[in-house]
């Protein structure tokens, strides 16, 4: 199906010449962020061990600190009672502002000190659009524990709903409309997003029970209409052209002068490497325990692994990791009969090249066909010398399994 388009007119090009950007407009994104920014402070806050998000005594009281807080009727409220909370987290974890490190075995969230440098030397329009830009390259909802989509950009669910279901707005009980879908298109964070960047007024009804966000009509703005229309015009959706990508930036420059600069120019970050490396690796019932520098390879850590399990080398792997901003990613491994001028990302990439933290738990995913899964447990690191000069193995419990059971006398 064909996507709806709005027109770039002439009143919606003098909308974009002359918004005004601050903390309260066009929406109030720069003040909630902000404040978003200063609870996690210098400090940072604690996060959950699976999906790194926000506990329930950090939200009610964030919650309450917004600018226009939700009155949540749960007695156990997720991250995700809180749309608004959940859409700002997300942009906080794709902006790169934050990352992930440890306090003992509990995950920290923690700001980026080089990139909240950059951040304070932005005008509240060039923050504005790096958290746009955060939310259309790199918003996935994996980000905030939902299932992975794999979109042209993640900002297309949100502009098809703004065109095609919003019209001149939804009005819940005169429209008999059905808000439950909300769930699922846009999703309440998308939503909350667009509220937040000023796209869409949301008239709020009374707290009910079970519903986090009692929502009575939801109106598109003057400025959602002028920014989305040139999304419209530019953008063709389904269709991956990098070049395509970034024509919407360019057109929109050339109407909002004082978009000059973008937090997304920074590629460094201050999160800190380490000497060393505690690493569990379990299989079922049996587990093997490698004291590791931080500049082990993992196509090294790959074959000891192999070889305290007493597996052989002749298949292909992979690590699995969660990236900085929660993302999974996925590190090719090598293989004995590959073409010697084939170079595999684990010949290269180190430990610290990984977003470790203490409790953390990644993936070694060896012979594609049998499917072997071993699960690697960051049992504790340190910045400080800690006499790991090579990888050794320093415990084990356990028979390995066979590597081949079904090997019989007919093979």
């Amino acid at each position: 199906m064909e996507m709806k388009k709005l027109s770039l007119t002439a009143s919606r090009i003098n909308l974009l010449n002359n918004q005004t950007f601050d903390m309260f407009k066009p929406g109030t994104l720069l003040e909630d962020f902000t404040c978003l920014l200063d609870f996690v402070g210098q400090g940072g806050v604690p996060v959950s061990k699976k999906n790194q998000l926000l506990g329930m005594k950090i939200l009610t009281d964030l919650n309450s600190r917004l600018s226009s807080p939700l009155e949540v009727l749960l007695k156990r409220p997720m991250q995700k009672s809180f749309p608004h909370i959940n859409g700002l987290y997300l942009l906080l974890r794709a902006s790169g502002l934050a990352y992930l490190s440890s306090t003992g075995k509990k995950a920290q969230l923690m700001l980026d000190e080089e990139a909240l440098k950059l951040w304070n030397t932005l005008n509240p329009t060039e923050r504005y659009f790096s958290l746009f830009q955060s939310w259309y390259y790199y918003g996935s909802p994996e980000i905030i524990g939902e299932r992975p989509v794999w979109e042209v950009d993640y900002f297309l669910e949100s502009q098809q709903f703004f065109i095609q279901l919003l019209g001149k707005g939804i009005n819940i009980e005169t429209d008999n409309f059905d808000k439950t879908m909300f769930r699922y298109r846009p999703g309440l964070y998308n939503l909350a997003l667009l509220e937040l960047f000023g796209f869409i007024d949301v008239k709020r009804g009374k707290p009910v029970e079970g519903d986090t966000w009692p929502i009575v009509s939801i109106k598109p703005t003057s400025w959602g209409n002028a920014l989305i229309s040139v999304f419209s015009e530019k953008v063709e959706p389904f269709i991956y052209d990098e070049n395509e990508k970034t024509k919407w930036e360019a057109e929109l420059k050339a109407h909002i002068p004082d978009w000059k600069n973008s937090l997304l120019d920074l590629e460094t970050t201050s999160a800190p490497e380490y000497e060393g490396y505690v690493l569990k690796v379990e299989f079922g019932n049996t587990y093997r325990k490698f004291a590791a520098p931080g500049n082990t390879t993992l196509d090294d850590l790959a074959h000891k692994i192999l070889g305290a399990f007493d597996f052989d080398c002749d298949h292909l792997y992979q690590f699995i990791y969660k990236s900085r901003y929660g993302i999974t990613e996925y590190v090719e491994g090598s293989h004995p009969y590959l073409e010697k001028e084939y170079e595999s990302a684990t010949e290269s990439m180190t430990l610290n090249d990984l977003p470790l933290f203490a409790g953390m738990e990644f993936i070694f995913h060896f012979d594609f066909g049998a499917d072997w899964k071993f699960n690697i447990f960051v049992e504790s690191l340190s910045t400080k010398k800690t006499g790991f000069t090579e990888l050794k193995l320093t415990e084990e419990k356990g028979s390995p399994p066979e590597q081949y059971p079904d090997w019989g006398e007919d093979y």
